[in-house]
């Protein structure tokens, strides 16, 4: 607490008990977004952003630098967002076949999951394919053709992928 009251003299920064203006330097969901600028009390702050290295105090200059975060990462998300737009209207359709071991009955030994659509769409050049953009509620454990819906993001369309997996000889 001392170290805390010296920061706040030395920097002269005002701080009212009640709502302290800070500036998030790193993610901290659902509170704030690196380069948000926002108020918040003063207890919070001192005991949860502030240990963890979540936000700073806002003074002119970190606001300058908050600005310049937030179009960084306004930018980036922009860049992304065209991406997978690209991604949309080139997935549809597409066809990932695997090779599996099976039983007699068709059930496969070791089920297909997320881990491997994504290994099989990398390959395919779709670099930025993470697991949360698939739609899968449980692995596929049977032989068979299967359709995996992706969600790209807000306002894109949602891609269905062909998934046949075949039987190993």
């Amino acid at each position: 607490m001392a170290c805390f009251l010296y920061i706040v003299e030395k920097f002269g920064i005002q701080m009212d008990m009640a709502k302290t203006k800070v500036v998030f330097i790193k993610d901290a969901p659902p509170h704030g977004r690196q380069g948000d600028i926002k108020d918040v009390a003063g207890g919070f702050f001192r005991n949860a952003l502030m240990p963890r290295g979540v936000a700073v105090f806002a003074t002119p200059d970190r606001i300058k630098q908050a600005e310049a975060m937030r179009r960084r990462r306004e930018e980036g998300e922009r860049l992304h967002h065209e991406q997978m737009e690209a991604y949309a209207t080139k997935m549809d359709g597409i066809v990932l076949e695997f090779v599996k071991k099976a039983n007699e009955k068709g059930g496969l030994f070791d089920a297909l999951d997320t881990r491997e659509i994504i290994q099989e769409l990398h390959q395919k050049g779709f670099t930025a394919i993470e697991e949360k953009h698939i739609d899968l509620e449980r692995p596929f454990d049977n032989i068979g053709e299967y359709t995996v819906t992706l969600r790209l993001g807000e306002n894109l369309p949602t891609p269905a992928l062909k998934v046949v997996i075949k039987e190993e000889e």
